[in-house]
């Protein structure tokens, strides 16, 4: 009876994930054109991310998150862009869409048994090391869709060859870390110090610039705790996370969205500095 009521409390979980995000591709779809910010793309992430947070394997369960934080960050920028002068509701809707979805999702294909078939079972630092993962798919498809902005633009092709660049990096990056490998991690970041430093010194569009510094910080300091226990030749094992280790993602989402939700209603302008 427990086991048949978990079952379906996760697809319910899953159905909800696969919802928002095709609400969200809808609101990719609907926002008005032209935008410089290709909606397109993220209309098609969307929806595949609906249809593969029905996949039990862990590549795919990376990926549809990957996808939903990518497309919410997207719109997420589109807002502050344009807050104080009229901010695109639908961009507000796709933010707040993809952030539902990740929040439904939740845990569930996240978890050891997931990675059974994987090349992905670490023995420790599970968490934190999905969670890099999630945010560096992610990174590669923004500095992806960056780069293809920025090459339709003959002021900024060098911008968007250096984009590509640092897209080719994190995959290789990723690979690395899919693989649990060490160079993996450190190519991670490395690549993410050397893509914030490029976004904040040169004349990278301001929210674009915060957001992959932000996602560089939080990648950086990951793996850290990891990194210095193996530095110390301490025994690393599996633990159950704590309470508020499990809540660190979703708070951090609810904020993000209450923040974005307060500037898109209120319409109040935002300093980039």
């Amino acid at each position: 009876m427990a086991t048949s009521r978990r079952t379906r409390l996760s697809t319910a979980r899953i159905a909800g994930a696969s919802l928002f995000a095709l609400a969200a591709a809808y609101g990719a779809l609907m926002i008005e054109k032209p935008r410089d910010v290709p909606f397109e793309v993220l209309l098609v992430s969307l929806v595949v991310a609906s249809g593969l947070f029905w996949r039990r394997e862990f590549g795919a369960q990376v990926l549809a998150r990957a996808l939903c934080w990518c497309a919410g960050a997207w719109g997420f920028m589109v807002v502050f862009v344009d807050a104080g002068r009229g901010t695109n509701g639908l961009a507000l809707a796709i933010t707040l869409a993809s952030g539902a979805a990740l929040l439904s999702a939740g845990r569930d294909g996240m978890r050891a048994t997931n990675r059974v078939d994987s090349r992905f079972t670490p023995a420790a630092f599970s968490g934190p090391l999905i969670a890099g993962l999630v945010l560096a798919v992610a990174d590669l498809q923004t500095l992806a869709i960056s780069g293809s902005m920025a090459v339709q633009h003959t002021d900024y092709v060098g911008m968007g060859i250096t984009f590509f660049v640092g897209a080719a990096l994190m995959l290789v990056a990723i690979i690395g870390v899919y693989q649990l490998k060490l160079w993996g991690i450190a190519l991670n970041l490395v690549a993410n110090v050397a893509i914030a430093t490029y976004a904040i010194v040169m004349d990278v569009p301001k929210p674009i610039a915060w957001a992959l510094s932000l996602t560089a910080a939080l990648q950086f300091a990951l793996p850290i705790p990891m990194l210095v226990r193996m530095i110390r030749g301490d025994t690393i094992r599996e633990t159950a996370p704590g309470p508020i280790r499990l809540a660190i993602v979703p708070v951090t989402l609810v904020a993000l969205m209450v923040l974005v939700t307060v500037v898109a209603v209120r319409d109040l302008p935002v300093r980039w500095f």
